[in-house]
Order: C-alpha cells, then structure tokens, then sequence
C-alpha cells in the first residue's frame, strides 16, 4: 500500500496541516519515486480526512497554498500547480484562494492508490 505524505495536526488553520514532517529515511526514498499525481492526491486525501468539511461544492480544504501542498508532496511548486489544473479539468476537485473544493473524493482515492503498469 503506498505511503501517504504525513500532515502535521493544525493549531488553527489549515496552513499548518500542510506542513509534512521531512526527515531522512527509507519511507522518504519510496515517497520520492511516486508520481507527482499519485503523492499529490496522496496529500489531498490525507488534508480532507483530517481537516475537510462538507460543503455545497465537495469536501473543501481552506488555507492552504500550492508550495504548502508542493513541501508536503515533496515536488516543485509549478508541477503541483500544473497537476492541481490537471485534477480541475478531470472534474475531480476545484481550486480557489487558499481553498481547494475535492468534488469526487472517492475518484481521488484512486489516483492516491493507483499503480502504474
């Protein structure tokens, strides 16, 4: 099963969630060859399950930028951005100001565990 990018517990906010706590060991090397798309809704999952309320529009998670979310998922903050778009266009999740709306979570799940072949 891969590993999902740990989330620090907030103290008021989202932002902090973000924060992924970086130390040097094997479960770091395995995170590092997962693709961006896979870590990334890894990530998302991991936020939503601890900090995502229901709202209209999906399960949405506030304070939170694309470099908090590119530190946690261990990838550069322009290919976070560039797969966030990609996620937008699936129809799996919308982004806002600090905010990201996840309208299928459960299709997002699957690109968490997804392998490739």
């Amino acid at each position: 099963m891969p590993r999902r990018a740990p989330a620090a517990p907030p103290s008021g906010s989202g932002a902090e969630a973000v924060s992924s706590s970086s130390g040097a060991g094997c479960g770091d090397a395995v995170l590092a060859v997962e693709p961006v798309r896979r870590r990334l809704a890894s990530v998302l999952i991991d936020l939503a399950e601890r900090h995502g309320r229901t709202s209209e529009h999906g399960t949405v998670i506030e304070n939170v930028t694309h470099q908090m979310l590119a530190s946690a998922a261990g990838a550069a903050r322009e290919v976070v951005s560039r797969t966030l778009k990609v996620f937008e266009d699936e129809g799996l999740l919308r982004t806002g100001r600090a905010r990201i709306w996840i309208r299928d979570v459960a299709k997002l799940e699957l690109e968490a565990v997804a392998r490739d072949i």
